[in-house]
C-alpha cells in the first residue's frame, strides 16, 4: 500500500476525477443528527462532507451513486448457501428512515448522484472508474468500503478514516483472492468452508501471482479431498471415542482401535464432487466480485453517466491556502536546517 502524503495536489483539476460511493455518507451524517432532526442542518452538513471530498481528492469532476428506493441486488438471487446479508437487521433505526430521504434527494437533485437500484453503489464505482480509465490523470475511489480495494488500478480516499492509497492492480486481484478463502462476515458470505485468515495468507504465499484459475483448482481441492479428509478423521475420532463407552475401556491399545475400525464406516453422504465444488465456488465469486466492466453494468441495467463539474467548492481560497501552507512548511524545514547546523 503506499500513502499518499498530499492527496489533493493539483486541487481543483478538470483532470482529475472522484467517485464516490455515497451509501456510507447517509449513515456518518444521519447518525451524527439522529438526535436533531432538523432538515437545513443534515443539507448543510452533507453538501461540507461532499465539498471536503473533492478538495481532499483535488477533484473538480466527480460521478456519485447511492442505493435507489426498491434497491433489491442481483446477489440476494445469488445466494443460496447462505442469505445474502442475512445477518443484518431488517429494521432500520428511526433515524435512518428520516435522514436517508433528505440526503438523498439533495444528492440526487443538487449534486447530480445517481441512485442505483440492481447493483450496489460500490459496483457502480468500479464500473465507471474501469470505463473511464485513460481519460483522467488521476481517478479516485472514494469510499471506506474495503471490497473496493479489489479492484486494483486506482486511488482511495477513505472518508471515514480520512486517508488515501493507492491498489495496483496485483494487490487488488489478491484483496479478491483472500476474500474468496474467508469470506466476508459482514455480508453472510462464507467463503471456504473451514479455511481462515491463515489458510488464504499460505495461499497467497505459495502462489503469488495467482488467477482467478489457481483459486478455482484450490476451492476444488479443498471441497473434494481437504474437507473429506478431515471429516473422516473427526467421524473415526468420534467413533472410538463412543466405542470405549460402549464397552468401558479405559484406553484403546492398537489391537483394539483395529478391531474397534473393523466396523467403522465414513459417513460421505455429505462429500462434494467436483461439479458440486465448482457451483459452490461460482456462487462464492459472484457474490464477493465488484463488478468492473461497462457490459457487466448493462447487464443489470446499469450505464455510466457523464461526470459533474464541480461548481460548489471555492478552488482559488483552496489553492491560495494550500500554497501558503506550503511555504509555511518550506520555513519550517529551512529553521529546522539552521537549527541542526
Amino acid at each position: 500500500m503506499e500513502n499518499i502524503e498530499n492527496p489533493a495536489d493539483g486541487a481543483g483539476s478538470e483532470h482529475s476525477l472522484v467517485i464516490i460511493d455515497a451509501d456510507s455518507i447517509i449513515y456518518i451524517i444521519g447518525s451524527s443528527l439522529q438526535d436533531l432532526q432538523l432538515e437545513p442542518m443534515g443539507i448543510i452538513k452533507l453538501d461540507e462532507f461532499l465539498q471536503d471530498i473533492l478538495i481532499n481528492t483535488g477533484a473538480k469532476k466527480y460521478l456519485g451513486y447511492f442505493g435507489g428506493k426498491g434497491a433489491r441486488c442481483f446477489r440476494y438471487d445469488v445466494a443460496v448457501t447462505k442469505p445474502y446479508k442475512g445477518t443484518r437487521k431488517k429494521e432500520k433505526e428511526q433515524w435512518f428512515d428520516f435522514w436517508a430521504p433528505v440526503l438523498t434527494a439533495h444528492m440526487e437533485t443538487v449534486w447530480g448522484f445517481t441512485p442505483v437500484t440492481k447493483i450496489e453503489a460500490d459496483d457502480a464505482c468500479t464500473i465507471a472508474a474501469t470505463a473511464l480509465k485513460g481519460k483522467y490523470d488521476k481517478i479516485t475511489i472514494a469510499s471506506p468500503d474495503k471490497d473496493l480495494r479489489q479492484c486494483g488500478g486506482f486511488t482511495f480516499f477513505d472518508y471515514g478514516k480520512r486517508f488515501t492509497e493507492f491498489i495496483d492492480e496485483v494487490e487488488g486481484s489478491r484483496k479478491l483472492m483472500y476474500q474468496l478463502i474467508v469470506g466476508d462476515t459482514s455480508d453472510n458470505i462464507p467463503g471456504l468452508p473451514g479455511a481462515g485468515p491463515k489458510v488464504a495468507e499460505k495461499f497467497l504465499e505459495d502462489t503469488p501471482d495467482a488467477i482467478e484459475e489457481d483459486i478455482k483448482a484450490f476451492y476444488i481441492e479443498w471441497m473434494t479431498k481437504i474437507i473429506p479428509e478431515k471429516a473422516a478423521k473427526k467421524q473415526q475420532a468420534e467413533y472410538l471415542k463412543q466405542y470405549k463407552i460402549d464397552n468401558e475401556l479405559s484406553r484403546l491399545t492398537a489391537a483394539l482401535k483395529k478391531e474397534a475400525l473393523e466396523d467403522f464406516k465414513v459417513d460421505m453422504s455429505a462429500d462434494m464432487n467436483e461439479e458440486q465444488a465448482l457451483d459452490y465456488y461460482q456462487e462464492q465469486f459472484i457474490l464477493l466480485y465488484m463488478l468492473r466492466t461497462e457490459a457487466e453494468g448493462l447487464e443489470h441495467g446499469f450505464v455510466v453517466g457523464e461526470p459533474v463539474l464541480d461548481t460548489k467548492v471555492d478552488w482559488e481560497n483552496v489553492i491560495q491556502f494550500q500554497d501558503e501552507l506550503e511555504e509555511m512548511e518550506d520555513e519550517i524545514e529551512d529553521i529546522d536546517i539552521l537549527d541542526d547546523l
